[in-house]
């Protein structure tokens, strides 16, 4: 059976060098989990514009599920720049995500981030689908600045057993929390697994009181838009297929490295980066 993950969160049209490339972390990860021998449905919203039902049908093409509703927000975008840095337009689509009737126990495991959690609407409406579904919660901080707050990423990582995070949010964590030591921040939080990715260097990751490190091999840099989506991945679905720790660090971060080689989040992943996980 392929594990079967929803992916909540945004849709969004990147702008990069005046160029759109349709993205979003949610619709990134659910590109990756459907490459990698998953089947991921998407939870989330466009506007009633060229943008909205471009995505809608780019999404279907890709194969993957869609529960999308109209907004009355424009479709997403941001201006993505040369260090990879978001200018995100607000408000838009993605802060009105309603949420379909689901199956319980239909599910493995439920991808969310914190950039649409700002709107009220959205948080009251994925907090009440966590509680109503018995299944895994994986945490992809994804902070972007403005966009989350104390309140968002506590109550987050209290809804969450896997968090992944870069450098610069696992610092932003420590400040917050006055914890140092990432074992005794899974303690807290009740956490099975924890990630920290830290770009070219790769990423460490915590589990059972143990901590493994890995590095991908080297790439020249292209876009660095959703490298960090294509390991959030790589590493939910090595923890579903029940892979040792050491392959689950290495199919997300050579995931997020071959995406982090070519412009545009949605690349076809090197057959030996798919063949580790393909069921």
């Amino acid at each position: 059976m392929k594990p079967r993950i929803l992916s909540y969160g945004e849709i969004i049209f990147d702008l990069v060098g005046g160029r759109p490339f349709l993205g979003g972390a949610a619709l990134n990860f659910a590109w990756v989990v459907n490459q990698l021998g998953g089947e991921a449905t998407l939870i989330s919203a466009v506007g009633n514009d060229d943008f909205g039902l471009e995505a809608l049908s780019i999404i279907e093409n890709y194969g993957i599920n869609g529960h999308i509703n109209f907004s009355s927000h424009p479709t997403g975008t941001a201006i993505v720049d040369s260090d990879g840095k978001f200018d995100i337009a607000h408000p838009a689509a993605w802060n009105q995500i309603e949420i379909p009737d689901l199956e319980d126990g239909a599910y493995d495991l439920l991808y969310m981030g914190t950039l649409a959690q700002m709107s009220s609407f959205n948080r009251e409406r994925l907090t009440h689908l966590i509680q109503s579904l018995s299944v895994s919660v994986f945490l992809d901080l994804n902070l972007r600045h403005p966009f989350y707050s104390k309140e968002i990423i506590f109550d987050s990582l209290q809804m969450a057993n896997i968090v992944k995070v870069n450098l610069e949010e696992w610092q932003e964590i420590k400040n917050l929390t006055s914890i140092e030591d990432p074992f005794g921040f899974m303690d807290y939080f009740n956490l099975s697994h924890l990630a920290i990715t830290m770009g070219y260097e790769g990423a460490r990751l915590f589990f059972d009181g143990q901590e493994l490190q890995y590095r991908p091999r080297k790439i020249t840099e292209v876009d660095p838009t959703g490298a960090g989506d294509a390991f959030s991945a790589g590493f939910a679905m090595g923890i579903l297929s029940e892979i040792p720790e050491i392959n689950i660090l290495k199919v997300g971060c050579e995931a997020g490295a071959a995406v982090a080689a070519n412009r545009g989040a949605h690349m076809k992943l090197p057959d030996f980066v798919r063949n580790q996980l393909l069921l």
